[in-house]
């Protein structure tokens, strides 16, 4: 009598858990917006559970579609969560320009508790703390600030001849190598010599630290798929489900070395001008006035500053490079040309190529541009739209008579438009 009891409330559990989703999926077909058909349960993200597709290459498959064309967005379901494909020019300017405080979230989200450095970092902190935030770091990305750390990326520029020298005599010349790791390599040590004064030495080391760390963030596990989709697709369960998007390995790496960095900033008093400054001078802004709240009071908001700088700076950099490379070695008239104009500009420079020359070379812009388009470093965009109090929310007329709900991710593909 108690098993059937017990069979009966979970099949009717089930049988109301179905019926929510299947109620949640009619949600775009009700309003009337042109939308994907979702599979059961799960939504759009077929592919990605079936591992046949990246969820950003099914985004811009969607947005090609040509039953869509003439579509200014399209439904689409994240699981059970009703989000938009935005399609139309002019809606996406809204959202990223124009109407972007009611858009400043990502939809994405990381756990406060069990991951307070990818909480608290620039790329997943949200509402006002994300403003504040990014106005502090801003200092760090000027162009003369890039400027003065030149002389830097020269010697890692000088390192990576250096490596693939070495390679070319221990194989009498000719070898096979992953470009990929090279370029990790290279855009892991420029990094850490920019942005944190230390010589990481991945070139001269492949399992050094800081490219073993670097390394092991981006190996496809089970347990790392899971938490990348939990993070993008389920936001509301990083918590429940302890979702970490930096490793406790890593994560311990970063506050050790980081804090170490500015502890000994501080103790030399050196000054160059890079992300350890502004984060020591976060820290001593805090310490200076102890009675008012301020993120630097925290620890770990300093290392996650530190953490999305060297994650974000070396994976999208050498992907960046190692893109090029290759479409440079498919289209060989291409590679002469650059090669010309590099060769006519290290004559010009007596063998040396400075920044304000290096600005110069139309041609080089030109095909990391192109390399860009064609292979951008994020497939797509993800924002979450909140509704301003005493405010009416955002319309999509006159493309529908829809008016967008609070907590509604919409996504924006960048593969649209490659080839």
């Amino acid at each position: 009598m108690v098993l059937t009891e017990v069979l009966f409330v979970v099949v009717a559990a089930l049988v109301a858990l179905y019926t929510w989703f299947q109620r949640n999926h009619s949600y775009w077909q009700r309003k009337g917006i042109p939308y994907i058909p979702p599979t059961p349960i799960i939504g759009n993200t077929k592919v990605v559970f079936k591992m046949e597709n990246s969820f950003g290459m099914h985004l811009s498959e969607i947005y090609n579609d040509p039953r869509l064309k003439d579509e200014a967005v399209v439904g689409i379901y994240s699981m059970n969560k009703p989000g938009l494909i935005i399609r139309d020019i002019e809606l996406i300017k809204s959202i990223l320009i124009k109407d972007f405080n009611r858009f400043h979230n990502r939809y994405a989200r990381c756990d406060p508790h069990g991951d307070p450095l990818g909480y608290n970092n620039l790329f997943f902190v949200r509402d006002a703390h994300w403003k504040d935030i990014r106005t502090k770091l801003t200092p760090v990305f000027t162009s003369g600030k890039v400027k003065q750390m030149y002389t830097l990326m020269q010697e890692i520029g000088n390192d990576l001849e250096l490596a693939l020298q070495r390679q070319g005599e221990n194989n009498s010349g000719s070898f096979i190598t992953e470009i990929k790791e090279i370029c990790a390599q290279f855009s892991t040590d420029s990094i850490a010599t920019i942005a944190f004064g230390i010589r990481a030495n991945s070139l001269q080391n492949p399992n050094a630290e800081f490219r073993n760390y670097g390394r092991k963030l981006f190996t496809f596990t089970v347990a790392r798929a899971k938490d990348f989709f939990v993070a993008f697709f389920l936001p509301k369960l990083v918590s429940l489900m302890r979702i970490q998007f930096f490793t406790p390995d890593f994560s311990h790496f970063m506050r050790s070395t980081i804090g170490h960095v500015m502890e000994e900033r501080e103790r030399s008093g050196l000054l160059r001008n890079d992300l350890i400054d502004v984060l020591v001078t976060l820290r001593k802004e805090a310490a200076a006035e102890p009675s008012k709240p301020h993120y630097a009071k925290n620890q770990d908001f300093l290392v996650a500053q530190a953490g999305v700088f060297f994650t974000a700076g070396f994976e999208t950099s050498s992907s960046t490079m190692s893109f090029a490379l290759y479409e440079l070695a498919k289209h060989p008239e291409m590679q002469q040309r650059l090669r010309e104009e590099i060769k006519e500009a290290l004559v010009e420079g007596g063998g040396s190529l400075s920044y304000e020359k290096i600005q110069s070379l139309e041609y080089l812009a030109m095909v990391v541009d192109e390399v860009l388009r064609m292979y951008p470093v994020l497939p797509f965009l993800d924002r979450e739209y909140e509704s301003m109090q005493g405010q009416p929310d955002l319309s999509l007329k006159p493309f529908y008579d829809y008016t967008l709900e609070n907590g509604t991710p919409v996504f924006i593909p960048h593969l649209c438009t490659a080839s």
